[in-house]
């Protein structure tokens, strides 16, 4: 069977631990792209996925059950995401201001089978990948240990949110990162984060990121009209930078983002 994967959901944003003034976006007067949309699923990071949503317990949290359907794509997530880890890839650096990433420690955040996290390995110091599927780490682990161009990269998974009920190595590789983060990037992942989890969530990302210049840079897919409900907004987005530690924002804007042989809206900030 194929999943296809609507692109509504991959906006960008970016913010600062550094108070610096909102700055307008290159692509504040660009012509957005008019893709049709069909509204996904609730919890699909893509959200392809209906089936494996009756197959969950009732008595699952809504992580357990968004780590599920996860856990469920992470044998086919490289063919299916391979598109938007490229374009993603091919557009961080310009968003986010950085000329030269060299020198920087990076957490991929929300990192699935390690899409980004390959690519990023080859231009900083040091890459950190999280993410809440264990299946996704599991594929990116396997990678790291039999694969060139892993050697800067570890991996490993947890749920920010809980903190306090995950494992030791979690909690201590958390611990170690703490105010030392160049930039966070959290590619699609932060709507996808239950809302008892959120503010705990962004209040451990903002906790990672270097005092006064560190970045946390994200994209999700936006709200409007012929979007899903809950897409992210600039309001959103702002209540999100003020859980994580009253970050400003440098940008929140919805541009197009090529992915592969495709074409989406997607919010940046």
């Amino acid at each position: 069977a194929t999943m296809k994967i609507p692109f509504h959901c991959l906006p960008f944003c970016f913010v600062s631990s550094h108070q610096q003034s909102k700055k307008s976006s290159p692509l504040a007067n660009s012509r957005l792209s008019s893709l049709p949309v069909t509204p996904p699923p609730a919890h699909s990071k893509f959200r392809p996925l209906t089936k494996l949503k009756m197959m969950m317990p009732k008595d699952q949290t809504p992580q357990e059950k968004i780590n599920q359907e996860w856990d469920g794509m992470a044998g086919e997530w490289d063919d299916l995401a391979s598109g938007y880890a490229a374009g993603l890839h091919a557009v961080l650096w310009e968003k986010t201001g950085i000329e030269d990433p060299s020198t920087l420690t990076v957490v991929d955040f929300g990192c699935g089978t390690g899409l980004l996290t390959e690519r990023l390995a080859s231009q900083v110091t040091r890459v950190v990948a999280l993410d809440a599927s264990p299946k996704m780490v599991e594929q990116l682990q396997d990678k790291i240990s039999t694969r060139e161009g892993f050697e800067n990269v570890s991996a490993v998974a947890g749920i920010l949110g809980s903190l306090d009920k995950e494992s030791t190595e979690f909690k201590q590789t958390i611990e170690s990162l703490n105010g030392s983060v160049d930039v966070v990037v959290a590619s699609s992942v932060i709507n996808f984060i239950p809302d008892e989890d959120l503010e705990a969530t962004c209040i451990a990302l903002g906790k990672l990121l270097k005092p006064g210049t560190g970045l946390l840079f994200h994209t999700d897919w936006p709200s409007g009209e012929g979007e899903p409900a809950d897409g992210m907004t600039s309001e959103k987005a702002e209540k999100i930078y003020a859980m994580a530690g009253g970050l400003k924002s440098e940008m929140t804007d919805v541009g197009s983002l090529k992915m592969g042989k495709d074409e989406g809206n997607v919010f940046f900030g």
